[in-house]
């Protein structure tokens, strides 16, 4: 299955807002994949329906929680291996959301700069998503 947007990050209550749900008011129309919506499935199929939904989406989205090197970096490689046509582009369809405050260390903050778009809040990236999609008509 295409999806529009992946939604990458800690569950809702874990994160500094509710991104998922916000994603979701502010794309009524878009298709959204959101690990949490998913059953946890034995078998590591969950492990293979988070791949099948980062690599099946045009876009990606990534709640960073304050970590050094956060999960979601491995998730944004993912989707930035699949996605990018030149080395060293930058995708302007992944942004993430950070803390500036608590993403510890350059490496975390160098990488997903290095992947695509960085902003400190849902509202900057609902808007370089709308941006993204409107490029596309």
């Amino acid at each position: 299955m295409v999806y529009d947007i992946f939604a990458g990050g800690p569950s809702q209550h874990r994160a500094r807002e509710p991104y998922i749900d916000m994603l979701r008011d502010a794309f009524p129309d878009k298709e959204i994949f959101s690990p949490f919506d998913r059953p946890t499935q034995e078998d590591g199929a969950w492990k293979y329906d988070n791949l099948q939904g980062i690599m099946g989406s045009r876009a990606m989205l990534n709640c960073v929680p304050s970590f050094p090197f956060p999960g979601v970096m491995f998730e944004a490689g993912f989707f930035y291996n699949a996605n990018c046509e030149r080395p060293g582009e930058n995708l302007v369809q992944l942004v993430s959301v950070i803390d500036p405050k608590d993403l510890e260390g350059p490496s975390g903050k160098s990488v997903l700069s290095a992947y695509g778009q960085m902003v400190t809040d849902m509202d900057s990236a609902i808007e370089r998503l709308n941006a993204y999609f409107d490029s596309l008509r």
